[in-house]
């Protein structure tokens, strides 16, 4: 993966980074939340100051996942609307 490596304690709060192929978001100084992979979105974790994380891999990507992620659950809400109709 392409990227920068930085110190956790580098990161702007709400930046976005990669680790451990988790992608992440740093939500306080000293903790992140996992939004990639999905069936563990939500999940935070603590982080050392001294953890080194990369950043500037695919924002783009992680913007257009962030996209897709809404897309697919607003598809799943229609299935269901319409598969409750139908019974």
């Amino acid at each position: 993966m392409s990227g920068y490596r930085i110190l956790f304690e580098d990161l702007k709060v709400g930046r976005k980074f990669e680790k451990n192929g988790n992608f992440w978001i740093k939500k306080s100084t000293r903790t992140a939340g996992i939004i990639y992979p999905s069936e563990h979105s939500g999940r935070w974790f603590y982080f050392k100051n001294h953890d080194l994380v990369t950043i500037g891999i695919d924002s783009l990507f992680i913007s257009v996942r962030d996209e897709l992620f809404q897309a697919d659950a607003d598809i799943q809400k229609t299935l269901s609307k319409i598969l409750t109709d139908e019974a």
